[in-house]
């Protein structure tokens, strides 16, 4: 009886210690936190570089006093650009104000024109003959824009003012058509005309966690128109008026 009674004892409380253990609460891992949130901030300063490509068409006019000569003529311009950029956003709700300036430096290059056209004077007649070819090296804009944010994407229209500063490569000639003698008009020189205008466009952004409210351009076009660039040169007895 003894015996008996130990091992039920001992049978007792194994199964009362098993039962309490199978009372306990189950210790389980904790998992990732979910995810906080996203909320997109286009505000503040933003800056990058920028690289492209440019073309267009110049309207040349001339004025020759001396032959009582004017005319017009056109020159096309293409080439790549590239230089930086900056600005400054305001966000309210989903719309957007802002103002961004850059500067590039292009090698916009057009093929050599040429401007003729009949004098008389007394008592000469002829042709006179201007050979001109351009490029835009530093082309600039100061630009406002306004958009609507739509989370990383930004959907934007801009205009403002536009400049470039380029050379013009110009030489003349005077043909007499009496005898076929030909003398220099214009002697070859370089013009560095500055012309103001002013510029419109529109593009898209999509905003980067890295980057910031920057964002890189998906896609950005606009149309720059320049005038203005009055020349007078001497000795080239003539005027040289160019619009981009």
């Amino acid at each position: 009886m003894p015996r008996f009674a130990l091992a039920a004892a001992v049978i007792l409380a194994l199964s009362g210690t098993a039962a309490m253990a199978a009372d306990l609460p189950v210790s389980v891992a904790a998992g990732p936190p979910p995810p906080w949130p996203r909320t997109w901030d286009w505000n503040g300063f933003y800056g990058g570089i920028n690289a492209g490509f440019s073309f267009g068409r110049a309207r040349d006019t001339w004025n020759i006093p001396t032959l009582s000569v004017t005319g017009e003529d056109a020159e096309k311009f293409s080439g790549p650009l590239g230089g930086n950029q900056a600005g400054w956003n305001w966000q309210y709700s989903v719309f957007l104000v802002g103002f961004e300036a850059d500067i590039d430096f292009g090698a916009e290059k057009a093929k050599q024109a040429t401007f003729n056209s009949a004098f008389t004077t007394t008592p000469v007649q002829g042709t006179v003959s201007v050979t001109h070819s351009g490029t835009i090296n530093w082309f600039g804009t100061v630009r406002g824009r306004f958009g609507v944010a739509l989370g990383p994407a930004l959907f934007y229209g801009t205009g403002g003012l536009a400049w470039a500063a380029g050379k013009e490569h110009v030489a003349g000639t005077a043909t007499n058509a009496g005898d076929g003698s030909t003398a220099v008009l214009i002697q070859p020189s370089s013009l560095n005309p500055i012309m103001l205008g002013w510029t419109a466009g529109g593009g898209s952004r999509w905003l980067s966690a890295i980057i910031g409210p920057s964002g890189p351009n998906i896609c950005l076009l606009i149309w720059a128109r320049q005038g203005g660039a009055l020349l007078r040169k001497q000795p080239l007895l003539a005027s040289y008026q160019a619009a981009h």
